[in-house]
């Protein structure tokens, strides 16, 4: 096996797994698409997420536990909790190297911009106090710390927040999004009519492998061979979840070369002892396929193992 290829191998697919599951765990009844197609088709990832299907489908104890530890400092300095607050998220992101990465996020659900960044700048360096400004007919506060990215957050006509980050004083993104949304052919979904596919409960995309290089920590993977990653999970009959998992390379001969050393990188982790055992049990679960220059895994769980998780 080319040495290139064997970082590949070595991804964290547990972290993958339950992320996937965890952000999609209940019957999407906004499309993936219909939120999406706003985002820039520049992108080199985009993501979609049904927040609020997630706290209806799960344990509510065990979901708001969660939120409270992971987020509790925000909280408690009166950040809006996301389970009351977001229903439906749509991301696109824009690799760059660790401190210039860019992204933007269209957001449903009852966050007032003005309020949030006020808010939020009580937690970033130098405490920056907010920014008004319109830019092509779009009311925009934005929030600009010392030596990081500036945070900038808006409120579309139809209700959603648009919440993007970026170099301060750059517009560029801001350009992009705003056309997207003003005209949906010339978005991501347009470009990449697969990425993510109507009925999805939770979809991620990479469109664009080779801007993985850029970040340090990924740059041993054989970017060159890959064509394109999608994760989707959709709900089965039964109150199962099924997160699909499609890594398209560059040539049918890459596929077979890399083939044979799934079932072993899947056994590694399945046997994994730091790994709690719920998760192991998830990840030998695993089930793959090969279809020409596509490799396709596959994983089933209900709501109770996912709840294990946490």
């Amino acid at each position: 096996m080319p040495n290139g290829l064997r970082p590949l191998l070595r991804v964290h697919l547990l972290w993958v797994l339950a992320l996937a599951l965890l952000q999609a765990a209940a019957w999407c009844q906004t499309s993936p698409q219909g939120l999406a197609a706003g985002l820039p088709a520049e992108a080199d990832v985009a993501l979609y997420a049904d927040v609020d299907g997630l706290v209806h489908c799960l344990n509510p104890e065990v979901v708001q536990s969660v939120v409270d530890k992971q987020l509790g400092q925000f909280l408690q300095a009166g950040l809006p909790d996301p389970i009351h607050t977001v229903k439906h998220v749509a991301a696109a992101g824009f690799i760059r190297t660790p401190s210039a990465a860019q992204a933007v996020a269209l957001v449903q659900g009852d966050l007032d911009p003005a309020t949030l960044s006020v808010q939020l700048a009580d937690r970033l360096p130098g405490r920056p106090s907010p920014r008004a400004w319109n830019f092509r007919g779009l009311a925009l506060t934005s929030l600009e710390p010392s030596g990081r990215p500036a945070v900038t957050f808006g409120k579309l006509q139809d209700g959603t927040t648009i919440v993007a980050q970026a170099p301060c004083q750059e517009t560029g993104l801001l350009s992009a999004a705003i056309a997207s949304l003003a005209d949906t052919s010339k978005g991501y979904i347009a470009q990449h009519p697969d990425a993510l596919p109507a009925g999805a409960l939770a979809a991620f995309h990479l469109g664009n492998p080779s801007a993985l290089s850029a970040l340090p920590k990924l740059s041993k993977i054989p970017v060159d061979n890959l064509r394109q990653v999608r994760l989707e999970v959709r709900r089965l009959d039964g109150a199962k979840l099924r997160l699909d998992i499609s890594v398209e390379l560059t040539s049918w001969l890459k596929a077979q070369i890399v083939r044979p050393f799934l079932g072993t990188a899947v056994a590694k982790v399945a046997a994994n002892p730091k790994l709690p055992e719920a998760a192991r049990r998830l990840v030998g679960r695993l089930a793959f396929t090969l279809e020409g220059k596509v490799l396709k895994a596959s994983i089933e769980a209900t709501a109770e193992e996912i709840e294990q998780l946490l």
